[in-house]
């Protein structure tokens, strides 16, 4: 599918047919009247992002309790903030609970408080959540979740990055200083530590903790274990976009003392949600309660029904008379009224 190119990036340079390298992305940033992403008709895995002038009337959002912000987009992605969807600019703020995507040829890069710099490749999707461990006693603190797509994180020398992690549905990487390269897949994922080191925990078995360091690839499929090598194979190279290859720039300054408001361009439909609907049990708490109020739209409310059996803790939003007493029915003392099937918590 062809994407529609807004305005300001129809003259784009030769480069068009292909994500910039780091150094063509800031060059292009630079020229006089550059205003960043959006654009209309975008595509992604989260659904089709309807023309930002129908959106003209709707209120500007803003929310303070950011822990990054959006520096730099090339071609169109879209921000699922709350059950709303919006355009992907620069100088957004980004808040737990957002979940950026971006759809093909495109490239956006976020930069987190502690200098942390995260950028996300063609058709690419990251959750961000938070998610104490209870078995570390840490605080709750962002985590990512990295959807699908390809994905680099860079954080330079000093930055604050203890807690920091992000995760690849079937592991867990916890990031110190250094940059890593992800690519993600629903039953595949593999990352390649270009410098400094992670440590690499399974789900199904967080006892078997491992240090991968620089200059080390790991891949994980299904239920195969942790598989290490030497060296980045040349298959992932080539289909790496070719910007994770430069030195992500920093360019949070410019946003400082920026404070960006954002037109929403609509509600979520069940086909823009439905990746995050069907996560694993741990990662769906909060979705009845977020989502929830969707179930207003006819079409939402159906599709939730015909997938019930993938998130059944919608069954009591759905059809909360299944749980009420009947009406002038005894209940038994000590009889435990039936239970539906809740959100997952935490352990």
């Amino acid at each position: 599918m062809t994407t529609a190119l807004p305005p300001v990036l129809a003259a784009t340079p030769p480069h068009r047919d292909r994500p910039a390298t780091g150094a063509e992305r800031l060059a292009w940033t630079r020229r006089p009247g550059y205003a960043g992403g959006g654009g209309s008709g975008v595509s992604t895995r989260f659904g089709s992002v309807a023309l930002l002038g129908l959106a003209l009337c709707c209120p500007l959002a803003t929310w303070a309790a950011k822990i990054g912000v959006i520096t730099m987009t090339e071609g169109v992605a879209q921000l699922i903030h709350g059950a709303q969807i919006y355009p992907a600019s620069r100088g957004l703020a980004l808040e737990k609970g957002d979940v950026l995507a971006t759809s093909t040829m495109a490239f956006v890069q976020i930069e987190l408080g502690n200098r942390t710099i995260i950028a996300l490749g063609p058709d690419s999707a990251l959750f961000i959540r938070d998610y104490p461990d209870q078995r570390a006693g840490r605080p709750v603190s962002p985590q990512y979740l990295l959807l699908h797509g390809w994905f680099k994180a860079e954080s330079p020398s000093g930055a604050e990055t203890a807690g920091e992690r992000f995760w690849c549905r079937s592991i867990e990487i916890e990031k110190q200083s250094g940059a890593v390269v992800f690519q993600v897949a629903r039953t595949a994922q593999r990352f390649f530590v270009e410098s400094g080191s992670v440590a690499v925990t399974r789900a199904e078995s967080p006892g078997g903790r491992r240090t991968v360091g620089p200059g080390e690839f790991a891949a994980v499929s299904g239920d195969e274990p942790l598989a290490l090598a030497s060296g980045v194979p040349s298959s992932f190279l080539e289909a790496m976009p070719r910007a994770f290859r430069d030195t992500l720039p920093p360019m949070a300054v410019r946003f400082q003392d920026a404070a960006v408001r954002a037109r929403p361009l609509r509600y979520v439909a069940y086909d823009d949600v439905e990746e995050l609907l069907t996560l694993p049990g741990r990662w769906r708490d909060g979705m009845v309660r977020r989502f929830g109020g969707r179930l207003q739209d006819p079409g939402f409310r159906r599709a939730v029904e015909a997938h019930l059996a993938r998130h059944p803790e919608w069954d009591r939003a759905l059809h909360p008379e299944k749980y009420r007493p009947a009406a002038g029915a005894a209940v038994p003392a000590g009889a435990a009224a039936a239970k539906p099937p809740r959100e997952r918590r935490t352990p």
